[in-house]
């Protein structure tokens, strides 16, 4: 049976599924959802970086602001100057660049210090010098 095309986001799932539940109904290693979740979601790579979002015993609000940088959702100047209010763009940790995300938490000198002592603190070796152009945080894993 073909997916209806009315068929909401959750349905269609519903329906990819099924043919994943064929292929599992005849084994019988382990729990039955751990074999649905790994049909599921294939052979796709680890991501390097989801250990700094999930499994770290951070704060709640360290992780939530996090997720929200990850998002594009962070409020900085620049996104709030797209929706409409008169701010201004100046950086107030530096007050040399304008506030976007990405400089606020890479390319800011006031931030890149911070990350240096961090990343000293925690021993993970930093690749390069910042030159504003090619400073990189080593591997999280």
């Amino acid at each position: 049976m073909d997916i209806p095309l009315q068929a909401g986001w959750m349905v269609r799932k519903m329906f990819e599924a099924r043919n994943t539940l064929v292929l599992i109904q005849n084994n019988t290693v382990g729990s039955l959802i751990k074999q649905i979740y790994l049909q599921l979601i294939g052979n796709n790579e680890r991501i390097s970086w989801k250990r700094l979002r999930f499994g770290n015993n951070a704060h709640p609000k360290a992780q939530f602001t996090l997720w929200l940088q990850m998002q594009g959702k962070f409020l900085t100047m620049d996104r709030i100057a797209s929706l409409g209010v008169n701010v201004d763009h100046a950086c107030n940790l530096c007050n040399s660049h304008n506030e976007t995300r990405n400089h606020i938490f890479m390319e800011c000198p006031y931030s890149v210090k911070i990350w240096e002592s961090v990343l000293k603190w925690m021993k993970v070796p930093v690749s390069g010098q910042h030159n504003g152009n090619n400073w990189r945080i080593g591997s999280f894993k």
